[in-house]
């Protein structure tokens, strides 16, 4: 006689693949994701500016980048992670761990949020495992699931806003998306503007499907939000005697784009190219926008929440010139809203046209992976017309850098400054200075008074920063290095070079004249491998003499 399998089991078994089902659509965007973040594990040299405030700050020096300065300059621009990585240096763990690990874990959270949030609108179909693939297999947001930089945490908090407000028609949690806008304001100096993108968009959905309680709560959120930002404001004006961070000095000038035509030009069409650049590298993204206004027909309230992200963002960074960081940073924070909208529009066609845009869709995909290895579909002359890193274009083309070769340059240069900062720490004396540009790594490592030439860190430079064509966005504005000399720095510069040849990295005039070294002092300290400096080098240290 055959067994009969019981009704507990059966309803077991169907339980069973009830779960796997689910989870179904998690797995397609985790592991790939999960890959690529490993693969593009870093640190940039910025979020060393935020190191070392975090070190400071657990170090009861406050919020200072040079210790000892009155008024305390803000030179970083996210909060709430600089108090977070300071907690962790006072457990004695590093800042630059603690932000992988942490960074990493929402990395993790929002593209699971993401997808739990398209399956329980639209369910465990091909919305929800578009929406996985579309997040999995999207380098930009592997690649700053790590970095250092507060971009993931930002990312996911602002999407758990746009999830308590919309994942249960009916049921907004208002008070809860307005915790988490106001960990967006703190975690991003410009995160109100992005909350309001989001509450603008709830309300405008509202208003369309005559949804009083999504109005009601999307209100509230921005009550909630507003609040904690005009106290963080008012802590800002006492402890740092002003209303906005230094770096929105330093990096942004609207009077400057309002008053001069030909500044305002530059900066649009930089910005332009920025968003034109990104669109070629990664076709999938507007390709889900696209889709996404499709979605306004079935999904209308969350949709038009999510594309006002996405939109409002493109417009943002068109109008600021862009971002000089590798794969499109300054979008990061929009993609899971575009997924969002993505799985909307699949979810509202008919299953012939659902057919032929997820074939589109997979062809997309596969592409936007492709600059993760250095490839690219869009060929280079066609990239090139839409160049905006304008710090390269003395460069021949062949030279010009893709998404893949500048990240690998962001994080050479980061690993080069740490090697430069800690055979600094070695040979210079506590109150030193110098002047410098890149001031995140070799300002962690050392406690040298530094001078930022882009004024990031220092207020009189960056209220006396202008701008200057042909560079990238971030780099466009900044002060000639003379500009320090009223505070005779201890050094005009220093390099780790070659033992055997220690002269070679000097300017060509200044080895075949020595005039040009009269007031310097040339020092050289020799660097081992027991200290873990890569043989044959040597520290160069160029002493001004004043």
């Amino acid at each position: 006689m055959s067994a009969t399998p019981s009704p507990l089991a059966a309803s077991g078994d169907r339980s069973l693949a009830r779960t796997a089902a689910a989870l179904a659509p998690h797995a397609v965007a985790l592991l790939p994701f999960a890959w690529l973040a490993w693969r593009f594990d870093w640190l940039c040299d910025d979020a060393f500016i935020s190191f070392r405030y975090a070190r400071h700050l657990a170090e009861g020096q406050g919020l200072r980048f040079n210790p000892g300065e009155s008024p305390p300059v803000e030179g970083y621009s996210n909060f709430l992670w600089v108090v977070v990585l300071g907690l962790a240096e006072r457990l004695g763990v590093h800042a630059g761990t603690a932000a992988r690990v942490l960074s990493g874990a929402c990395g993790a959270a929002l593209v699971l949020t993401a997808v739990e949030h398209v399956r329980r609108r639209l369910g465990g179909g091909l919305p929800a495992f578009a929406a996985a693939a579309f997040l999995g297999f999207l380098p930009p947001l592997a690649v700053w699931t790590t970095g250092g930089l507060a971009t993931m945490p930002f990312a996911l908090a602002l999407f758990v806003a746009f999830d308590r407000l919309t994942r249960d028609p009916g049921r907004p949690r208002g008070v809860a998306a307005g915790a988490a806008l106001a960990l967006a304001c703190l975690l991003r100096a410009d995160g109100f503007g992005f909350a309001g993108l989001l509450v603008g968009g709830a309300l405008v959905a509202a208003a369309l499907g005559r949804d009083r309680a999504l109005a009601r709560a999307a209100l509230g959120a921005a009550g909630i939000a507003a609040a904690v930002v005009l106290a963080h404001l008012a802590w800002r004006w006492s402890y740092h005697e002003a209303l906005a961070p230094n770096t929105a000095k330093a990096k942004v000038s609207l009077g400057e784009m309002l008053a001069d035509a030909e500044v305002r030009d530059a900066v649009l069409l930089r910005g332009r190219n920025y968003l034109a650049s990104f669109a070629l590298a990664f076709p999938s993204v507007p390709l889900a926008v696209l889709v996404g206004l499709l979605g306004l027909a079935r999904e209308r309230r969350a949709t038009v929440a999510a594309l006002s992200v996405v939109l409002g963002t493109a417009a943002y960074a068109w109008l600021v010139g862009g971002d000089f960081m590798a794969f499109g940073r300054f979008l990061v924070p929009t993609l899971a809203f575009a997924a969002m909208a993505l799985a909307a529009g699949l979810d509202g066609l008919r299953a012939t046209a659902r057919t032929g845009v997820a074939v589109v869709l997979a062809a997309a995909v596969a592409a936007a992976l492709l600059p993760a290895f250095d490839r690219d579909l869009a060929p280079r002359s066609l990239r090139n017309r839409f160049h905006f890193r304008w710090n390269e274009s003395r460069q021949p083309p062949e030279q010009w850098k893709s998404e893949y070769a500048m990240w690998r340059f962001m994080r050479d240069n980061a690993l080069g400054w740490s090697y430069l900062g800690r055979a600094l720490a070695l040979h210079v004396q506590p109150g030193e200075s110098m002047t410098l540009g890149p001031v995140g790594a070799v300002g962690y490592h050392t406690e040298l008074v530094l001078y930022d030439s882009y004024g990031l860190t220092h207020r009189e430079a960056a209220e006396s920063a202008v701008y200057q064509h042909g560079k990238s966005a971030g780099h466009d504005r900044s002060v000639p290095g003379t500009f320090f000399d009223r505070y005779r720095p201890t050094y005009y510069s220093a390099t780790i070079v070659a033992t055997d040849d220690p002269l070679a990295t000097l300017p060509r005039d200044w080895r075949e004249d020595p005039g040009h070294l009269e007031r310097f002092e040339l020092q050289f300290d020799e660097l081992l491998p027991a200290q873990g400096f890569p043989p044959n080098a040597t520290l160069l240290r160029i002493r001004n003499r004043w």
